[in-house]
């Protein structure tokens, strides 16, 4: 009876020990990103210019005979789009990476990169910019976030890796809008003639479609 007391007394024993450990994490936590400075917002446009920029974001849900289309209208007008891939993307479809060989490649983050501790969000982001240089020999500059508008760890995280949180300003169904960052929406196949209609209103419009980063004012960086 003795012995089955103290094995209980060991076992709430440990319990505590563990719950106050991850207490004390969280508390180490909280002030560590109280520390930090306010999560930045993405840049989704910029001031006193004519200009614009397009964007479009990959997951791996779209076809390829659209992919295929939409990189033809950018050849054929000229438009330098920001694609922004999730690493799955990159590695599953290597094949597809030649067809984007006009677009400025960035990373998409489907979910937050946050993790639990600040350590922990560094070490996962790296990794994913591993990931992607592995897939396309270059570095995320530009990077997207597309749940929410993150965090103070994450944003802490961007800029140590020198990368910059790109949102957007509007869709191509506004038309040109200057110095706005404009997004394509979702992949399918009237994108590419959703593009096509787009160039022409840049045409008339005189708000020329630059790549991102010339509207960023990094075309030299």
């Amino acid at each position: 009876m003795m012995q089955h007391r103290v094995r209980k007394l060991k076992r709430n024993l440990c319990i505590l020990l563990l719950v106050a450990l991850r207490l004390c994490l969280w508390i180490r936590h909280i002030r560590s990103e109280a520390d930090l400075p306010p999560a930045a917002s993405p840049v989704s446009s910029v001031e006193n210019t004519a200009a614009c920029a397009v964007s479009l974001s990959l997951t791996g849900r779209e076809g390829e005979t659209a992919l295929r289309l939409f990189a033809s209208v950018c050849e054929g007008t000229g438009i330098t789009p920001c694609v922004f891939v999730t690493t799955e993307w990159l590695e599953e479809n290597g094949d597809l990476l030649p067809l984007l060989s006009h677009a400025t490649l960035g990373l998409l983050y489907e979910e937050s990169p946050k993790r639990f501790t600040q350590k922990r969000t560094m070490a996962y982001m790296a990794e994913e910019n591993q990931r992607f240089m592995n897939a396309t020999g270059s570095f995320p500059r530009y990077v997207r976030l597309q749940e929410g508008q993150g965090s103070k760890t994450v944003s802490a995280a961007l800029r140590s890796y020198g990368q910059i949180a790109v949102g957007w300003g509007g869709t191509l169904s506004d038309g040109p809008v200057g110095g706005a960052i404009l997004d394509c929406g979702f992949l399918d196949g009237t994108t590419g003639y959703l593009l096509a209609k787009f160039y022409g209103e840049t045409l008339s419009s005189q708000c020329p479609a630059v790549p991102l980063e010339t509207l960023l004012g990094e075309e030299h960086a």
